[in-house]
């Protein structure tokens, strides 16, 4: 199957005459750099003074668990909007949805630039705040998204692969909700289980189950990419790519032994407790 594969894209290649790249475009850019900007302001102004002002638990936060306070808060806001508006597009957008590789359309260019803006304003927060040992997962992450996320913002190629990717949001809430439920001290409540078991059930449904969807895809437009896009966009949408599944992999690895204890009593490891990760929803 493999061989028959490449042997289809080898001909498609040979007889189909390769499409130009399309011209740097800066359409968008503003959409880019005003989502930056917005986040930023977010993460650190605005909900620093808001969470001190309404949030008696806040002041007594480390500065470490402030920033970490302040990146999810944006991150909420973030999740909410890119993930709904992300299904929406791939439900209803005849554009992207008839030729995946080079269909584009309006909001979902914008769609890509509200999130590459939070991810790039969040990359700055972790490299001021969070320390490699604890980020450096995370920071490999928005690199890989940010790399093929940036090359759409310009170029437009793959617009449908990457609202697909951004459809992995609709988990974020839950892991931003458990975080703030441990600080906020409601660990032991039931709705710290009830938001877990939501996590898990999301986390798998959004970042795993769609794996195989997705490369499904893949395997449908893969000829026609590489007949029409340069060989840097095949690297950023396929390697990128498998590197993200990886990672999402791990985490839900984690994501199910946390829910398999809460849920089932699985005995405490004999020694010392594990030191909690802070960042990014460990």
């Amino acid at each position: 199957m493999i061989v028959t594969a490449f042997q289809d894209v080898m001909e498609i290649v040979n007889v189909t005459e390769q499409r130009p790249l399309e011209e740097f475009s800066s359409e968008y850019l503003p959409a880019l750099v005003a989502s930056f900007l917005i986040f930023f302001a977010m993460m650190f102004f605005a909900c620093p003074r808001l969470s001190a002002k309404y949030v008696p638990t806040y002041s007594r936060l480390s500065d470490f668990e402030k920033a970490d306070w302040n990146t999810r808060i944006s991150s909420n806001i973030n999740a909410v909007i890119v993930s709904i508006v992300s299904v929406y597009l791939l439900v209803t957008d005849d554009a992207i949805n008839a030729d995946k590789i080079w269909g584009t359309s309006y909001l979902a260019r914008v769609n890509i630039c509200i999130i590459s803006g939070f991810l790039l304003a969040d990359l700055v927060m972790m490299l001021r705040w969070f320390p490699l040992g604890d980020s450096w997962q995370y920071i490999i992450h928005h690199f890989f998204v940010l790399y093929p996320f940036l090359n759409n913002v310009v170029y437009g190629a793959l617009t449908f692969f990457a609202n697909f990717r951004i459809t992995t949001e609709c988990s974020t809430l839950f892991v931003n909700i458990r975080w703030f439920m441990t600080i906020l001290g409601h660990k032991s409540s039931k709705w710290y289980i009830a938001n877990g078991t939501l996590m898990a059930v999301v986390f798998f449904l959004c970042r795993i189950i769609l794996i195989p969807v997705y490369y499904a895809c893949v395997y449908q437009e893969v000829a026609q990419a590489v007949a029409s896009l340069p060989m840097r966009f095949i690297i950023a949408w396929l390697p990128s790519g498998m590197v993200m599944d990886v990672l999402n992999t791990y985490w839900f690895r984690k994501i199910y032994r946390g829910a398999k204890k809460a849920l089932w009593g699985q005995s405490k490891p004999k020694g010392p407790p594990p030191i909690r990760n802070r960042v990014k929803g460990e």
